[in-house]
C-alpha cells in the first residue's frame, strides 16, 4: 500500500488519498464481512479437528462465557487493556517515523517507502507464522516473544542506517508486531469466552487506538526538542517491555467451554452469565443425559 499511496498523493494529494483508501476499505471489508460465518460450530466442527456427534445435527454448539460487564470489571481485563496501551506506543512508532528516519539517513524517498512497505509484508507474514508457533509453545509464551522481538528490534533502529540494516529491521519488527496483532484476540477469548468474545475484543482495543495516538505524538515531539531520534527510539522497547509484565500479573488463564445445546439443556445458559469459567470441555448433547 506505501508503494500506491506515494503516487496518489502526488496526483490527488493526501486528503483524496485517505478518500480513496476509505472508499476501498468500505466496499472491500465491508463484502468480505458480509462472507463471514459466524463459527464452524453452527456446521458441526468443532476445535482441534473435533466433529460433533452426527446423531446431534439438529442441534448448535454454544460457547459459553463472561458477560461483558463481568469482563471489564474483571483484573485480567485492566491488566491486558493497560498493556495494550503500553504496547501500542512503542508498536506503532515505525509507522509514523520509519520514512522521516531514512530520509536523514540520506536514504532516498522511494527506498525509504520500499522499506516501510517491509513492515506491511512482515506483519502478514508475522500473523501467519505465530499461528503455529503458539500451538508448539502457548499462547502466553509466544505473545511474551513477540514482545521481546519488538523490544529487541527498536534498540536495533537505534544503530540501524543504511537501507539493508533498516530492511531487516521493518521485516522483523513487522512481524513481531503483527504476531501480537493477531495473538491478543485468541487470548482475549482464552480469559473471558467467547459467548461475548466481540464486544470484549472491541472495548478492549480502545487501549490500542489510545496508544497509536500517544506514541508516534510522543516521539515526534522528542525529535522536535532533541533534533534526533535517539532518544525516541531508546525510549520505545520499554513499552512492550512493560506490556509484558502486565500480562505476567494476570492470573492464570480460564478456558470457555464449548458444548453442543438442545433444547432440554438450554435452560442452563444463564450460567454464562456468572464470571466464572469451567475447563475446556467438547463434548456432544447426547453426552449430557440428565
Amino acid at each position: 500500500m506505501p508503494l500506491i499511496a506515494a503516487p496518489l498523493i502526488s496526483w490527488l494529494g493526501w486528503r483524496d488519498t485517505w478518500s480513496v483508501f476509505a472508499v476501498l476499505m468500505i466496499v472491500g471489508g465491508g463484502s468480505a464481512a458480509l462472507l463471514l460465518d459466524r463459527g464452524p460450530e453452527r456446521h458441526g466442527w468443532l476445535p482441534d479437528g473435533g466433529v460433533a456427534d452426527p446423531t446431534a445435527a439438529h442441534e448448535k454448539a454454544v460457547v459459553t462465557g463472561w458477560s461483558i460487564k463481568d469482563a471489564i470489571r474483571s483484573r485480567p481485563f485492566c491488566l491486558l487493556h493497560v498493556g495494550l496501551v503500553f504496547a501500542s506506543v512503542g508498536a506503532f512508532v515505525p509507522f509514523v517515523h520509519l520514512v522521516p528516519y531514512a530520509d536523514d539517513h540520506g536514504i532516498s524517498h522511494t527506498s525509504a517507502v520500499t522499506i516501510f512497505g517491509m513492515l506491511g509484508i512482515g506483519s502478514t507474514g508475522g500473523r501467519f507464522a505465530v499461528g503455529g508457533l503458539a500451538d508448539r509453545i502457548g499462547r502466553g509464551r509466544s505473545l511474551a516473544l513477540m514482545f521481546f522481538g519488538l523490544a529487541a528490534t527498536l534498540l536495533w533502529w537505534l544503530v540501524a542506517t543504511s537501507v539493508w540494516q533498516l530492511t531487516i529491521f521493518a521485516l522483523i519488527f513487522g512481524s513481531c508486531q503483527g504476531g501480537f496483532v493477531a495473538l491478543y484476540p485468541a487470548l482475549t477469548v482464552d480469559y473471558f469466552g467467547g459467548r461475548n468474545a466481540s464486544g470484549i475484543i472491541g472495548i478492549l482495543y480502545t487501549a490500542g487506538a489510545v496508544g497509536t495516538l500517544v506514541g508516534p505524538k510522543l516521539a515526534g515531539d522528542g525529535f522536535d526538542l532533541f533534533h534526533s531520534y535517539s532518544l525516541p527510539i531508546l525510549s520505545a522497547p520499554a513499552a512492550p517491555l512493560l506490556r509484558h509484565a502486565s500480562y505476567c500479573c494476570c492470573r492464570s488463564r480460564p478456558h470457555t467451554t464449548l458444548r453442543m445445546s438442545s433444547p432440554r439443556n438450554r435452560r442452563n445458559e444463564r450460567a454464562c452469565d456468572l464470571p466464572s469459567i469451567t475447563p475446556l470441555q467438547i463434548t456432544g448433547s447426547s453426552h449430557r443425559r440428565h
